[in-house]
């Protein structure tokens, strides 16, 4: 009965993201074929991405004998149709070492996942999207974290303004998911790979990023509902239970690279819009 649960989440999932992310992906012009065409195009990459990063968070935890979930996804009939996916551990973790291989697998493998269909993407966008914007109508903006500014470099398509194809905008809401699960403060991804490193310093570390959190709510108001949404789950981080376990080696390496995917997938100011003329 449960794993009908997670079944039917996924399903309802597929279903919103397809239809509201069909929209917000541009798919609206044409016949109704086009229209799935493109929507699934958008909701079958950005599905995949979450799953790898829920599941990446699922088999590290079942590798250290966790009391873990499958994942729940999240449907809703607005935006790209979802908020993406979350598991539960129904234990605590013992030492730092899992904590740290639990919050890191998840947005790694997510990021490694979003990488093919990226390039797919970019590639897709040159060759069908590739349209100058008409600036007497709004448009959704969407700026480039610094992979997808490496990505077209080594693609070669240069740096002017380009519609995403749906699967490149399904990689971007992917990396995008990746960042803000990878911010370094309360219980997120980023949250656990940091209390791994500080340990009791969290606490004072945790409110100095909130209050910048905050700050940067004034160049993207979307940072303000993310502050929101860290209160609510709370800026403090439960304890491991053996909190004197040194983080060796091979793991600091592991919370340098979570490191390297937060600086390649964050953007200041990720949403804007175009200026009407």
């Amino acid at each position: 009965m449960q794993v009908l649960i997670h079944l039917i989440l996924f399903v309802l999932t597929f279903v919103t993201t397809t239809i509201f992310g069909g929209f917000f992906a541009g798919a609206s012009a044409g016949s109704l074929y086009e229209f799935f065409k493109y929507a699934i195009l958008f909701s079958l990459p950005l599905l995949t991405i979450i799953l790898a990063h829920e599941m990446g968070h699922y088999i590290a935890a079942r590798i250290h004998n966790l009391n873990v979930s499958l994942p729940y996804f999240i449907p809703v009939p607005f935006g790209i149709g979802t908020l993406g996916a979350v598991i539960r551990i129904r234990e605590y973790i013992k030492s730092k070492k899992t904590l740290v291989d639990v919050g890191a697998a998840g947005p790694i493998a997510g990021f490694v996942v979003s990488i093919p269909f990226l390039i797919v993407g970019l590639l897709l966008s040159e060759k069908e999207y590739n349209v100058p914007f008409d600036k007497s109508e709004s448009i959704i903006y969407l700026s480039e974290p610094l992979v997808f500014k490496i990505a077209r470099f080594l693609l070669g398509l240069g740096d002017e303004e380009i519609y995403l194809h749906p699967i490149g905008l399904a990689a971007w809401f992917g990396i995008f998911i990746t960042a803000l699960n990878m911010l370094p403060i309360s219980q997120l991804d980023g949250g656990h790979i940091l209390y791994s490193l500080v340990g009791s310093n969290f606490k004072i570390v945790s409110r100095v990023l909130y209050v910048g959190l905050f700050i940067a709510g004034f160049w993207w108001s979307g940072w303000w509902i993310w502050n929101i949404v860290v209160f609510v789950i709370g800026l403090d981080h439960p304890p491991v239970v053996d909190e004197e376990d040194p983080l060796e080696f091979s793991r600091v390496m592991v919370v340098i690279i979570s490191f390297v995917v937060f600086v390649l997938t964050f953007s200041f100011r990720p949403i804007g819009f175009v200026p009407t003329s």
